[in-house]
Order: structure tokens, then sequence, then C-alpha cells
């Protein structure tokens, strides 16, 4: 399984543009991925909800489960908060 990879700070103004790169790399090949895709958050500094609102969509788009790993505890919050912790299986 293919893991893709968010990094930086996803808030509205690079939400969109993070959204078309992963929409688009999944849409590619989504035998790469199985009913699944990881997206490798370790290196994550920050998300606002226009980065969560972004990864809902992508999970709708592409009707694939994703999985978030390496989400530190801070960034793990908002994802509880919005109760998307639920939604996405947090690693």
């Amino acid at each position: 399984m293919e893991r893709l990879q968010l990094s930086g700070e996803i808030d509205l103004v690079t939400a969109p543009w993070q959204y078309e790169k992963l929409a688009r790399r999944v849409e590619s090949d989504p035998d790469a991925f199985g009913r699944t895709v990881e997206i490798d958050c370790s290196d994550l500094r920050y998300i606002d909800s226009s980065g969560l609102k972004m990864l809902v969509q992508l999970q709708e788009q592409t009707g694939k489960k994703l999985v978030l790993v390496g989400l530190s505890q801070a960034r793990r919050k908002p994802f509880e908060i919005a109760g998307l912790d639920e939604l996405f299986e947090l690693r």
C-alpha cells in the first residue's frame, strides 16, 4: 500500500492545493491504495478547519477510508474536537 504525505501547515490558503495534490494522486492509480489511503502526518505542524474539511472531502470524493498516521497529540486534538476521530482512523 502506498502512503501519501501531509506536511507543514494546512489552512484556508493551502488546503485547496493540498486537496488537488492528494486527490490527483489517489485518482491516478486507485489500485495502488486499495480500500484505504494512508496519509503520513508526522511532519504536519498545523491544521485548521479548512484542512479538516479538505480531508473529509478527499474521503468522500475518492470513496477510500483515510488512515492518518504519525499525528502528534497536538495535531490529533482538532480531529477529536470535531468528532472526526470516528470518521478517520487515527494512528
